[in-house]
């Protein structure tokens, strides 16, 4: 009687066994692979999608050149009836800040974490973007084709840069690849956005060509506000990787990989840049693709129009084959 007593006085014990700790024990480090894929997720997918908003932003002012132009309020004939000349200036004013802010954009990158400064090229060019539908005049779209391509000078490149944090140079090619191509789609996507928009002409009182830039300019200030709060900035500093995790990602890098404590700017490496001779290769491959690639994206719309087979809002359509993807037989 006293021993089934006693046993009823005992407490319980609060200690775990083995199989509680089994249960709740903290699942296991993921290997490199894995943590590249959450890693695409996270940033490359996200920045590939930023870039197609860009490069819509980028090229829609080759869409306005002929939206609802036929009903006698285009943006040409709306800004002082443009020459040929006054247009193709206002076309390519917008590369001369972009070719030389770019590196000092990729090296503010660094200095205000990509974060910060992803977050301030989104936003500052989709209220820029938004801006030229409200000029009234040819100077006023001259101005703000220039703070355009100064707002957006440093995305690309600070892509690339950024990436290097995450990725070893032998990673780097598929990935670029997904990310240029989704650009490239833009133009389809562009397109349809034109031909959809200029049955808004004069909605509210505002020309077709005026929507095209407001509505197409917001997307880029919402991205803008999303990269600033969930962009991962280095894995250092990363909240979705353990610290072994961390330690991983950058074992995985080349010996000469950006880090998170290193200087922005070196003079030593920009010198060494400049000497290789791949450099100037690259950069004559990159203007030629850009003439020919780009350079037709710009007057598109303008050519398929006055070929005369078309109104204004199917030419729009009729730009977006060469942008869809396509699969060779």
């Amino acid at each position: 009687m006293t021993t089934i007593q006693s046993n009823r006085d005992k407490k319980p014990t609060l200690s775990p066994t083995e199989e509680d700790i089994e249960i709740f024990h903290e699942p296991p480090d993921r290997n490199l692979q894995q943590i590249h894929r959450q890693t695409d997720l996270r940033i490359l997918l996200w920045y590939s999608f930023v870039y197609l908003i860009m490069r819509i932003d980028v090229t829609n002012i080759s869409n306005t050149a002929i939206i609802n132009s036929e009903e006698g309020n285009g943006i040409k004939k709306e800004l002082g009836n443009l020459s040929s000349e006054q247009w193709a200036w206002a076309l390519s004013i917008f590369y001369y800040p972009y070719l030389f802010f770019e590196p000092a954009s990729t090296v503010l990158l660094k200095r205000w974490s990509p974060s910060v400064w992803m977050s301030r090229i989104m936003i500052t060019w989709g209220v820029i973007s938004m801006c030229q539908g409200a000029t009234k005049n040819y100077a006023g779209l001259l101005a703000t084709r220039f703070l355009l391509g100064l707002a957006e000078a440093g995305f690309y490149p600070g892509v690339l840069f950024h990436l290097s944090f995450w990725y070893h140079t032998d990673k780097m090619p598929l990935r670029l690849a997904f990310f240029y191509a989704s650009g490239v789609f833009s133009g389809t996507i562009s397109g349809l956005l034109a031909y959809a928009i200029s049955f808004m002409n004069q909605a509210g009182g505002l020309s077709g060509w005026r929507w095209v830039f407001i509505l197409e300019g917001i997307p880029a200030i919402l991205c803008g506000v999303y990269t600033f709060f969930f962009l991962p900035d280095y894995p250092e500093a990363s909240q979705f990787l353990s610290e072994s995790e961390k330690q991983t990602v950058l074992d995985g890098l080349s010996s000469d990989a950006p880090t998170m404590k290193a200087k922005a700017f070196q003079w030593e490496e920009a010198k060494t840049l400049l000497r290789d001779p791949t450099v100037i290769s690259f950069a004559l491959l990159w203007i030629t693709h850009g003439i020919g690639g780009w350079g037709i994206s710009f007057v598109l719309p303008t050519v398929i129009y006055e070929l005369g087979m078309t109104n204004t809002a199917d030419s729009q359509l009729m730009t977006m084959q060469k942008s869809a993807p396509t699969k060779n037989t």
